[in-house]
């Protein structure tokens, strides 16, 4: 996981990536599982679990835009790769 990280933040061309991740509503709405957890800190009175849930979710945020940023995907393949990685 670290290394498929690694490889999208830190390549040469990050702003097509970005691009190119920002077109796929199916990436952005596995994005929004984490945002929904983050937006959740302001109705937590426990902030050490919140913590710990948010920590849990990460990969939401972060591997579907690693997985688009690791060579062209056909549309349908990806989002099989997507729908495979959330079950």
């Amino acid at each position: 996981m670290i290394g498929l990280i690694a490889n999208a933040v830190l390549h040469p061309n990050i702003v097509a990536h970005i691009k190119q991740f920002m077109k796929d509503k199916l990436a952005l709405l596995f994005t929004a599982i984490f945002v929904i957890s983050m937006l959740s800190y302001f109705q937590s009175t426990d902030v050490g679990f919140w913590a710990e849930r948010v920590r849990i979710k990460l990969p939401f945020l972060i591997l579907p835009f690693a997985i688009s940023s690791l060579f062209p995907l056909e549309k349908k393949l990806f989002h099989k790769i997507i729908f495979i990685f959330f079950l």
